[in-house]
């Protein structure tokens, strides 16, 4: 900025209203939903909505220049938060439920690895059908090469997925139990903590519940303590 009169001294921007917002050290992500015009019939809503898109528009932020606009692309569905985004080395990684974050049930989730294209952002890998139908991301992580991902609608499953190589994105283990992680915080090598709700067998949540997954084994993702807050 301009330290005599407080203003920018250099800026770089996309015409598209910005949604979610998530930064690593040398790149920004931005992202717009793609909303339609207000002159549409009905039928046109329902095909908009089953094919809901969201934008994500890149910036460099690295060194000690100004942020530099550097691609845009498009991924199928809607983001969480800015969890569901991460930037390793260049490769953005972003997880996303099918369809409008308010919309119907019949959903599918996805991890989506993009790369840069001249001016673009295209998709070099995806690993699809996480979670039954109907369930979309609660709550996502990234560690390393891993990324940790809970879905819900009934008993949840805790998600522990291999992300080293883009193009071949795979499940290592999965485990199902009763309500869903909103937020997960690795501890250590081998211990995630898990805080969301919990619920009973028809997916109605019971309460807070806090949970403690030991991944130590990937394949074998294990819910070695829960604490429970049942009654809100």
């Amino acid at each position: 900025t301009d330290e005599a009169l407080g203003a920018p001294a250099a800026t770089s921007s996309v015409m598209a209203a910005g949604d979610t917002v998530y930064a690593s050290q040398d790149r920004m992500y931005i992202t717009s939903n793609v909303w339609l015009p207000p002159t549409i019939d009905q039928q046109d809503i329902g095909l908009w909505e089953e094919q809901y898109e969201t934008q994500i528009h890149r910036f460099t932020i690295a060194g000690d220049g100004p942020a530099e606009y550097e691609a845009s692309g498009t991924v199928d569905g809607h983001l969480l938060n800015q969890f569901s985004m991460i930037d390793r080395d260049g490769t953005v990684f972003v997880a996303t439920t099918e369809g409008t974050p308010w919309g119907p049930t019949d959903t599918d989730n996805q991890i989506i690895a993009m790369q840069v294209d001249g001016d673009r952002l295209v998709e070099v890998g995806r690993v699809d059908d996480l979670g039954l139908e109907g369930e979309r991301i609660f709550s996502v992580r990234y560690v390393d090469d891993l990324a940790y991902l809970v879905t819900f609608r009934q008993p949840a499953p805790f998600y522990v997925l291999d992300l080293a190589d883009p193009t071949d994105m795979r499940v290592l283990g999965e485990l199902k139990i009763p309500g869903f992680s909103s937020y997960l915080h690795p501890i250590s090598d081998t211990l995630v903590l898990g805080v969301g709700q919990d619920a009973d067998e028809r997916g109605f949540t019971t309460g807070t519940k806090v949970s403690l997954f030991d991944v130590s084994a990937r394949s074998n993702p294990v819910e070695v303590d829960v604490w429970p807050l049942p009654g809100g």
